[in-house]
């Protein structure tokens, strides 16, 4: 691409990058550390304790300008101890193409990110079945990951997904530690503990229990 040509795919994002699989997922380096403390893209601009993390779980529209303008967030993420691995939405209905190219951006980005200095924890995202022959390549083995159970305790079927998803990721890469977002429903855990011999859950309420609780206090 010429210089002055406009990278209107982010290319620049994955340049250096080993590609994995069929779908040509980036590689992200395996990472040790687990945060004490999670906040919103969207709720601070500086730590309030150490070690203390930023996550995307939130609609894409609220972390879009990341994606567009990366350069400009690397000083202020380097102000925390890091980030969890970005979250565009994985929808089941969309047609396939559709769904690699929100692996893909979360996986670039990521990658990127870590290039930067910024310490980056990967986040796993799934599908329905047919995803999980691809979006698992390129995830550190034996690293920290995150995954977030938002959307998947109320429904059967959710429930259902989740948790296929989840046992796939432990047989394929098995992780270290998993960083859990969301709720620590009751139907997904401790049914899964019974899996995770190998692995160690750390588990973080969202922004909203923490909230409704406190309106409700």
């Amino acid at each position: 691409m010429a210089k002055n040509e406009y990278d209107v795919f982010n290319s620049r994002l994955a340049k250096g990058a080993k590609f994995r699989g069929d779908m040509e997922l980036p590689e992200l380096p395996a990472v040790e550390v687990v945060p004490d403390s999670l906040t919103e893209f969207r709720r601070l601009k500086t730590p309030k304790i150490a070690n203390q993390f930023i996550h995307f779980y939130i609609p894409d529209k609220n972390f879009e300008s990341v994606y567009r303008s990366p350069e400009r967030y690397v000083d202020w993420f380097k102000r925390f101890g890091g980030i969890i691995g970005f979250d565009f939405s994985l929808h089941a209905e969309c047609p396939i193409y559709k769904q690699v190219e929100s692996i893909g951006r979360n996986r670039e980005l990521s990658f990127w990110y870590s290039k930067q200095g910024v310490k980056v924890i990967p986040n796993v995202r799934w599908g329905l079945k047919e995803t999980f022959a691809w979006c698992f390549e390129g995830l550190p083995k034996r690293s920290t990951v995150a995954v977030s159970t938002l959307g998947c305790s109320k429904e059967h079927s959710d429930r259902r997904l989740f948790e296929d998803g989840f046992l796939e990721m432990l047989t394929r890469i098995e992780p270290k530690t998993v960083v859990v977002y969301g709720t620590k429903s009751e139907k997904l855990f401790p049914p899964l503990f019974t899996y995770m011999s190998n692995t160690t859950p750390v588990f973080f309420e969202s922004y909203y229990t923490i909230s409704h609780r406190k309106e409700v206090a």
